[in-house]
C-alpha cells in the first residue's frame, strides 16, 4: 500500500501539462496558480489534521546514528544512480523531442501528460516486490528505465510514446521501491529510511 503514496507525483505531472498549454506565453501565471494551490493544500491540511491533546511520550525506539549509514550504503548508491539517470529524462526529454524529433510544443506536452498518467501504474511496486523480492524488483526497474531512455531515441512516434509510458511507470515504481527499501533498513525509524532514500535520489 505504501508504494502508492508517490503516485501523487504522476497526478501532478498530468495536471501540469494542460496548465502549461493554457497559460502558454503567460507562464508566470502558471507559477502563481501552483503557488496558490500549494497554499490551499497547506491550509486544508492545517485545518484537517488533528493536533495532539497531550505531549507525545518519549520514543523508546532505536535512535538514528551515523554509523547506520554504512548498512544502507547500497540503497544510497542505488538511489543516487536512479536519480542521476532519471534527471536526464526529466530535464531534457521535451527539449530533445522538439529539437531532434521536430515535435511541436503541443505534441511534447501530450508526451508529458502520457508519461505522468502512466506513472500511476507504478504504484504496483509493492505487489511486485512481494512476488519477486526487493533485489529482482530493483533490477526490473533499472531495465525498464534503461529501455525508456533507449526508445526515446528511435525516430518513430510509437516508440517515443512507449518511452513516455515506460519512464512514467518505472520512475514511480522505483520511488515506491525506495520507500520499501528505506523502511526495511530502518524498521524502528521508517521516516529516516524514506527520507534518506529520497535525499539520495535528489542528490542524483
Amino acid at each position: 500500500m505504501i508504494t502508492w503514496i508517490n503516485t501523487g507525483t504522476s497526478v501532478g505531472v498530468v495536471a501540469s501539462g494542460p496548465v502549461a498549454l493554457a497559460f502558454a506565453e503567460q507562464w508566470r501565471w502558471g507559477y502563481v496558480l501552483f503557488a496558490l494551490l500549494a497554499f490551499l493544500t497547506f491550509w486544508w491540511n492545517a485545518r484537517s489534521i488533528d493536533r495532539p491533546k497531550q505531549e507525545p511520550e518519549e520514543s523508546t525506539g532505536s535512535q538514528f546514528k551515523l554509523s547506520l549509514l554504512g548498512q544502507a550504503r547500497f540503497m544510497i548508491l542505488a538511489a543516487i544512480g536512479i536519480g542521476f539517470s532519471s534527471s536526464i529524462y526529466w530535464t531534457f526529454s521535451r527539449s530533445y523531442l522538439t529539437e531532434a524529433h521536430d515535435f511541436s510544443v503541443t505534441e511534447s506536452m501530450v508526451f508529458w501528460i502520457v508519461m505522468g498518467a502512466a506513472g500511476i501504474i507504478g504504484g504496483i511496486a509493492g505487489t511486485i516486490i512481494q512476488r519477486l523480492g526487493l533485489g529482482w524488483s530493483y533490477r526490473l526497474g533499472v531495465i525498464v528505465v534503461t529501455a525508456s531512455l533507449v526508445t526515446l531515441t528511435i525516430q518513430h512516434s510509437a516508440a517515443i510514446f512507449l518511452s513516455a509510458i515506460l519512464f512514467g511507470i518505472s520512475f514511480i515504481f522505483m520511488t515506491g521501491l525506495f520507500i520499501v527499501w528505506g523502511t526495511r533498513h530502518f524498521p524502528d525509524t521508517p521516516s529516516v529510511g524514506v527520507s534518506l532514500s529520497f535525499f539520495s535520489l535528489g542528490i542524483g
